[in-house]
This record gives structure tokens, sequence and C-alpha cells, in this order.
């Protein structure tokens, strides 16, 4: 993963890739602590804004409710649009991150460039049951290499019935 940086502190710009042991160095008072939490903040950030962001298409709602089952093509959410947009809530974040009040990091930008979290994604494999309601189990799954997400319900009436096509 990199994470490019613009107007952190007092560093104007600058790329760090990291690895399992990243090593931030240099004289005091330069930088380093803004950078290290920048870093911290855009990743652990980036993580859970990407997860908000990624929505089903209510085509796959309608589907699992009227067939029980449906599929949805993994490969569509990693858009260009889709990690721009990620990559600029994180650098927006970045003020109340600081609890910055004077202003200090309003020209910010960061920008984390995950160019294998697609292939992690397509190349993990899924079998997990998800209570959805006190008396609904939906089923996710997904196969090794495979692009698509497979989404069962044994009881796709209860799902119309129960209200729960909103929290699918």
């Amino acid at each position: 993963m990199e994470i490019e940086f613009e107007n952190i502190g007092f560093i104007k710009s600058g790329k760090i890739k990291t690895n399992n042991i990243t090593v931030i160095f240099g004289p005091n008072n330069v930088g380093k602590t803004y950078l290290s939490y920048s870093t911290y903040a855009a990743i652990s950030r980036y993580n859970d804004i990407f997860r908000e962001k990624i929505k089903i298409p209510k085509s796959v709602s309608s589907n699992l409710v009227l067939n029980g089952t449906a599929r949805y093509d993994i490969t569509n959410v990693f858009t260009d649009s889709l990690v721009k947009s990620v990559n600029e809530e994180v650098s927006s974040s970045l003020p109340a991150f600081f609890k910055d009040s004077s202003g200090m990091f309003s020209k910010s930008k960061i920008s984390v460039i995950d160019s294998y979290i697609k292939d992690r994604v397509v190349n993990s494999e899924v079998n997990v049951n998800i209570s959805v309601s006190e008396n609904i189990i939906l089923n996710i799954q997904k196969k090794k290499t495979i692009h698509v997400l497979i989404l069962q319900s044994p009881h796709p009436k209860r799902i119309m019935s129960q209200g729960v096509l909103s929290l699918i």
C-alpha cells in the first residue's frame, strides 16, 4: 500500500510505501509525528469509508426477495470514481482527526493507493451466514478467484414481510 500526501504539517509532499514495518526518521521538528499520525488516520479511515460507500444495487435485493438467491459481480465495486471519492473523504477528515481549529490541515491531502485490494477481495473465499433479523439468515458465498458473490435466503418471503430489504 502506498500513501501520497500534501501539506501535512511542515511536509509539502511525498509518498510512503508501507510494509510489515515502516520506519520514519529524521531530525526533530520536521513533521515525522504529523506524518505518522496522518498515515494511521488514512489507513484506518480508508477501510471504514470504503466499506460505507459500497452499495448493493436494488436489483440484487429484488432477486433475493423474489427468487431466494441473487448474484452480484464485485468487480463493479472497484471503480476509479469510488477510490477517488474515498480518498477525498479521507483527506477532508484530517482536520477533525487532529482536532485542528487553526486551519493547519485545511489544505492537506492524503491518498491511499492500494493496488492489491481488488486482487485480495477477488482471491478471497467467503462462506458466511448473517442474521439480518430474528428469523432471517442470509448466506453469502464467494469462491476463490470468482468475481461473483452469491446471496441466498432459505425464506425470501420473510425478507419482504419483515421489511428487512433495506438492510441488504
